[in-house]
């Protein structure tokens, strides 16, 4: 026999969690993750809920991240996941998304994008390294070629290096400089 279920959500607390992790770091800023839905606690209303804290939100997949927007969310968006096929670079480029960068195959597919829209700007990339967790990266051996090639597209406002960190000795002797 079923026994009914009742989440109740309590947005406040949601607040609160987020600023308590962001005073972690004193003057840092702080991507809200809010992907699969804001982990069932609906993505719509976390959002709503953080528009005036959160500097940004984390979705995994460019379908999450429209539907923040068609809700009035005009905070950035960082597609984790960063975009599959070309054919999402319009809407990513469209709705000012940032997007992760995790492949070498997904570098040329920008590369060529840009190229063909010379106009674009205010892209934001966040360069997945692979420290050991071998799920998506690019290898640390890669990145700067990756580097150099996005600082390389003057549509490029940022770029950001982000890891799991799930082997840090795996960068052991890695030095990056952006600048």
């Amino acid at each position: 026999m079923a026994r009914n279920l009742i989440a109740q959500v309590d947005l406040g607390a949601i607040i609160h969690n987020y600023r308590v992790g962001k005073s972690q770091a004193p003057g840092a800023k702080a991507v809200a993750i809010i992907k699969a839905d804001a982990y069932g606690h609906g993505a719509v209303r976390v959002a709503q809920a953080l528009a005036a804290e959160a500097d940004a939100f984390g979705v995994a997949a460019i379908e999450e991240a429209l539907e923040l927007r068609e809700a009035g969310i005009q905070r950035p968006i960082l597609l984790l996941e960063g975009f599959f096929e070309s054919n999402e670079l319009p809407l990513i480029d469209q709705h000012q998304l940032w997007s992760s960068l995790h492949s070498l195959d997904q570098l040329s597919m920008l590369e060529a994008y840009l190229r063909q829209h010379p106009n674009a700007s205010g892209w934001h990339i966040w360069l997945k390294i692979d420290s050991g967790m071998h799920r998506l990266g690019i290898h640390p051996n890669d990145a700067p070629e990756a580097i150099s090639r996005l600082k390389a597209l003057k549509p490029i406002e940022s770029i950001v290096v982000m890891s799991h960190f799930a082997v840090l000795t795996s960068l052991t002797g890695w030095i990056l400089k952006i600048s």
